[in-house]
């Protein structure tokens, strides 16, 4: 006969080994890493500016400031309806002269009719009420209006959801790696 029709009985499988190669175990921890860390990453970066927008009365101080710059700009890279403040205003912490260009908390692109409404009321050389932090006097804003916490919270529980799958694709080879040690 030409061939053994009868192949001989391969060695039993070891109960750690599922024949996954390591590498994609390496892959899936170093995935979920990434993954779980840039989930942090906005967590965190969501939840100062929650504690900083509901927490502004004690973060902020008000100081008198004076408008050099109101108007409404539009970023090259955006859409041709979406604009932002175009506010520049100067005031003295301590004594020293710091220029502040924050409208307010609220940074999201907006129509350009939205925007000249809520700027109707400000002229160049108006005193003002700005709110500047405790803790760093560069960081400063004229009104403490924030209308899209919707979407921040929104955004936090999407990075907690990158976290949970980061976590998870770390628990695959920790898993593996943890029997393959009792085993």
């Amino acid at each position: 006969m030409i061939g053994n029709p009868h192949p001989p009985a391969s060695a039993p499988e070891s109960p750690q080994d599922d024949g996954m190669p390591a590498g994609v175990y390496w892959l899936a921890l170093l995935t979920g890493f990434l993954v779980a860390g840039l989930g942090a990453k906005s967590v965190l970066q969501d939840y100062r500016l929650i504690h900083k927008v509901s927490h502004w009365e004690e973060e902020y101080r008000p100081i008198p400031a004076r408008i050099l710059r109101v108007g409404v700009r539009q970023d090259v890279s955006e859409a041709k309806d979406k604009f932002y403040p175009d506010v520049l205003f100067e005031y003295f912490p301590d004594g020293k002269n710091v220029w502040g260009w924050r409208y307010s908390c609220e940074e999201e692109p907006k129509p350009k009719a939205y925007w000249e409404d809520r700027l109707r009321s400000y002229r160049i050389g108006d005193t003002i009420t700005a709110r500047v932090s405790r803790f760093d006097p560069r960081d400063a804003f004229i009104e403490p209006r924030w209308d899209g916490m919707a979407r921040v919270y929104l955004k936090a529980m999407l990075g907690i959801g990158f976290v949970a799958v980061g976590l998870w694709l770390c628990w695959i080879p920790a898993a593996r790696w943890i029997r393959s040690f009792f085993t």
